[in-house]
Formats: C-alpha cells, sequence, structure tokens
C-alpha cells in the first residue's frame, strides 16, 4: 500500500483510492499519474505500482502480512528529475533560516538541524585567519562596517555582476581595518565569496545599493594598502 504522508490516506493499494483493489492506469493524484496492476491476494502474482513524473507529496509504503510465514522482497527504481532543481524537492535554501541572532548566520548540512554562526567567526575562518587570531577581535570592533560590506555582495545567479576579487579584497580589509588580509582574502576567496553570498541573502541590501558598491569598489584602487604576507593561512584549518 502507498499512503501520502500529508495525510495519511492510503492511495495504492488493497481498499485504497483512488487506486484500489481492482487497480488503475494513469489515475491522477496531486499533479501525479499512478498506475497500479491491482491486488494479488488471490492470485499470488506480484504487485507493481508506477508513478509518471516526480512524487508531489512525501509518500510511505506499507505492507500487511495476511499470514505467520510470509517473506516478500521489493524492487524499486526511480529516475532523476530533468533539469534537476537548483533547491531540493523537500529543502529550503539555508539562507531562508530566519532564527539566528542578528550577528550570526546559518549552517546546513542536508539536514533539518541548522546551526548558527557568529559571522565574525565565519568571515575570519573563511579569510584563512582562524577564529582566535586578531581578525575576530578587529572584526568584532569593525563589524558595522564589515557587515555593511559583506550585505552588498551581489547574489544574483550570473557572475557577471561579482565585484573582481581584488576589488572585494581590498574593500573588506578596509572595512576590517585589518589590511594584511588582502592577500590571504585572495588565496581563500572562494569561501569568502560563500559567506559573502550567504550574508547577503540572509541580511543584504537593495540594488541601488549594490550598483554604488561597484562604483565605490573601483575608488579604491586609488586607495594605498599594505599588503602582508598573509595571516594564519599554514595553521588554519577546515
Amino acid at each position: 500500500r502507498l499512503i501520502d504522508n500529508t495525510t495519511g490516506q492510503c492511495i495504492v493499494g488493497f481498499g485504497c483510492s483512488p487506486c484500489g483493489s481492482s487497480g488503475c492506469t494513469d489515475e491522477e493524484y496531486e499533479g501525479m499519474l499512478l498506475t497500479f496492476n491491482g491486488d494479488s491476494f488471490f492470485t499470488g502474482l506480484p504487485e507493481t505500482t508506477n508513478i509518471t513524473g516526480p512524487s508531489s507529496v512525501p509518500l510511505e509504503l506499507a505492507v500487511r502480512a495476511f499470514g505467520s510465514l510470509v517473506s516478500t522482497t521489493f524492487f524499486y527504481s526511480y529516475d532523476g528529475i530533468e533539469p534537476c532543481p537548483a533547491v531540493p524537492p523537500g529543502c529550503s535554501k539555508c539562507s531562508s533560516f530566519t532564527d539566528c541572532p542578528a550577528d550570526s548566520l546559518p549552517q546546513c548540512n542536508g539536514s533539518s538541524a541548522v546551526t548558527c554562526v557568529e559571522t565574525c567567526t565565519l568571515l575570519c575562518s573563511a579569510l584563512g585567519c582562524g577564529t582566535g587570531h586578531a581578525c575576530a577581535k578587529t572584526c568584532h570592533r569593525h563589524e558595522e562596517k564589515v557587515f555593511a560590506v559583506l550585505g552588498t555582495y551581489p547574489v544574483a545567479d550570473s557572475e557577471e555582476d561579482a565585484p573582481r576579487p581584488c576589488d572585494y579584497c581590498r574593500q573588506l580589509c578596509l572595512a576590517l581595518k585589518y589590511p594584511s588580509c588582502y592577500k590571504s582574502c585572495l588565496k581563500h576567496y572562494s569561501d569568502v565569496r560563500e559567506i559573502s553570498q550567504l550574508y547577503a541573502e540572509v541580511y543584504g541590501v537593495d540594488g541601488n545599493t549594490q550598483v554604488q558598491f561597484k562604483t565605490d569598489a573601483a575608488s579604491l584602487m586609488q586607495q594605498p594598502v599594505k599588503i602582508g604576507s598573509g595571516i594564519g593561512v599554514n595553521s588554519w584549518e577546515a
């Protein structure tokens, strides 16, 4: 028997609806087309069920034995979804989690458990500076300016709107008042970009500010920045 977990209704199998004991062909249920060859209590033949298209509700397969010595084997298969969605069915983007404190970001692992981690902690780890380094202290001290830079990172699907790594790292390290992080920022830019995009999705500002950032980033090229040798790169552990 196939059961709709959202309602508890049995939709395929003995005593079920819309596909009951007599079977069905392309019977529509919640946008799915169900096919069932019928109950085989008297014939002993294999029972088969097919769903055409993606499943639209959580489903549960249940078995009821009508004897004390019963051996049952199940075979199942499924195809992928074309086109594959960016967010798998039943999931939400990590950035849509809204229960973290204002100075924290959600961290997801694919399960329903979400961890909230301080933004400065994540940023300094992404920069390769480690959480116990001076980076965390200066980040907290200047977090208003730092968060303003993070909030302007473009979150569009296209990478065309993204700032150049050198421009963005310069902007970020100036906000941190920590110019020696520049080289480390470039080295770990993919991690920095990931944190920046997440922050922008959770707390980001409107498109006008993003355009303003792109303009301001160009002017940063004129500002002198002392490039250090990288902070804590060798000691940082992912």
